[in-house]
């Protein structure tokens, strides 16, 4: 713990909010804009393209000028907010309380969510993956740590030539999946507290991939100082999607990806961050 610290701390140094003296009041969540809007953010006179997770601040105006234009931010107290439509101007008042830490991680997301490469995430989040060698990004070459107990497991890669067949080995024992034309595969996690458990990726280029799960019996959890800085839902569970990245040089990283997947289909910031993930990030 005292080294994931003193890297945020770190990080902090190189993302200090733009107003020094103001923690945010909330952030950009979705993102929907129509042709007669090309910002939405008015601060201090000045009009702004909004992001997924753009940080919001007191006195800050959402304005869409297009009714059919979306922008939903999630404020103080957990509250969603959608404008649009009939609700064109919505005023961000309040502060939340936001250390180092939690002020650091929330920045990362907003730099990788926020930048030129980003676009709207495509219903396969993982078909801009054709071409290339057959990779698992979002897994580590050591052993990837999974919590124990009954639920599926999800994993996406990237490259490789379809279709794909995909080996679930515990404790020596093989199920064989043949004909996977996605780059991505769900199946259940072994119950029990089995001694090894294997996943190997093949395509028919004779690509391979294997990846290699411990289980423990829990997540780790995020700091105090991180859960409370996130405003709802969507923060939170980015937040501690992006610190699980970080632990044991990215060693739950399949299971940060679990996180955001189980919200992937009805939150747009959660899909574009797991995609990034799937592609290899973590906060580093």
């Amino acid at each position: 713990m005292k080294t994931i610290l003193a890297f945020l701390l770190a990080l902090v140094l190189s993302a200090a909010p733009a107003t020094a003296q103001q923690a945010p009041a909330g952030y950009v969540v979705s993102v929907a804009l129509a042709a007669g809007d090309k910002t939405a953010i008015v601060r201090s006179g000045r009009e702004l393209a909004p992001k997924l997770m753009m940080p919001l601040y007191d006195g800050d105006v959402v304005f869409l000028r297009d009714q059919a234009s979306r922008v939903t931010v999630e404020v103080g107290d957990g509250d969603r907010v959608e404008i649009g439509g009939g609700h064109s101007r919505y005023e961000i008042k309040g502060e939340i309380a936001t250390g180092d830490d939690a002020w650091a991680i929330i920045s990362a997301i907003t730099e990788i969510l926020g930048g030129e490469d980003t676009e709207q995430v495509p219903e396969n989040m993982v078909a801009k993956g054709v071409g290339g060698a057959l990779k698992l990004p979002m897994a580590v070459p050591g052993p990837n740590f999974l919590m124990r107990g009954e639920r599926k497991l999800w994993l996406a890669w990237t490259g490789g030539k379809a279709p794909f067949k995909v080996i679930v080995e515990v404790d020596g024992r093989a199920r064989v999946f043949d004909a996977i034309r996605e780059r991505e595969f769900t199946v259940d996690v072994p119950a029990g507290d089995h001694k090894r458990f294997e996943i190997i990726i093949k395509d028919t280029a004779n690509g391979l991939s294997r990846t290699t799960f411990r289980f423990r019996d829990r997540i780790p959890d995020p700091p105090e100082t991180l859960t409370g800085a996130a405003p709802g839902e969507t923060t939170s569970a980015l937040a501690h999607a992006a610190f699980l990245t970080t632990i044991h040089e990215g060693d739950w990283t399949v299971e940060a990806a679990q996180l955001l997947h189980r919200r992937a289909r009805e939150d747009e910031a959660a899909a574009a961050l797991l995609d990034k993930i799937v592609r290899g990030w973590k906060l580093e």
